[in-house]
């Protein structure tokens, strides 16, 4: 369990890590392009859409619903079809194929 605990405690620091780089690349761009922070993060706001879970409409006794796809481990093993979660619903995307999600995930078409 401590190894474990150890692990996660080095990828907690990993992530603070290139939180900070990231942070500190767009204060470097926004700079480079003569704005401050606040005007290039408001402009690059409209930019910036995290991929988030796929949903999809089905009809199920003649009414509309939304569905979320989750994909197993494995993708090549499917996946379920199941009720979003309100926190899904917010985040979620309507994809129009698999090639889309794949993209938006930065997934190869080959997985």
């Amino acid at each position: 369990m401590a190894n474990f605990l150890d692990q996660l405690e080095l990828l907690d620091e990993a992530i603070s890590l290139a939180d900070r780089a990231v942070r500190m690349a767009r204060q470097e761009i926004a700079q480079d392009c003569g704005v401050d922070l606040a005007k290039f993060d408001a402009a690059a706001k409209l930019h910036e859409k995290p991929a988030g879970p796929w949903l999809k409409k089905y009809r199920e006794n003649g009414v509309e619903v939304v569905r979320v796809l989750r994909w197993n481990a494995d993708p090549h093993t499917g996946g379920t079809i199941s009720i979003p979660t309100e926190e899904e619903l917010q985040s979620g995307h309507f994809y129009k194929d698999i090639h889309e999600y794949r993209e938006a995930h930065g997934l190869s078409d080959a997985a």
